[in-house]
């Protein structure tokens, strides 16, 4: 896998559990609900968009390798 694809999905994974803690906030504190909501929503369009550009990314770097060629298969 490409070291690109790794470090985006390590932060789309940090993101995510920001969401999660954005929704235990809010259970611990239902006053804060403008903040816990602000929480993950952000954090979770962000992490969303952050899978979509992992998808893609995989996707160009798929296409862009060569596959192997079996020895004596000449095109």
């Amino acid at each position: 896998m490409d070291p690109r694809t790794d470090l985006l999905r390590s932060i789309s994974y940090v993101l995510g559990a920001l969401a999660l803690a954005g929704w235990y906030a809010f259970i611990r504190s239902p006053e804060a609900y403008w903040l816990a909501l602000s929480i993950v929503s952000t954090v979770g369009c962000a992490a969303f968009r952050l899978q979509a550009s992992i998808r893609e990314l995989e996707a160009r770097l798929t296409v862009a390798t060569p596959r192997d060629e079996a020895p004596g298969d000449h095109a």
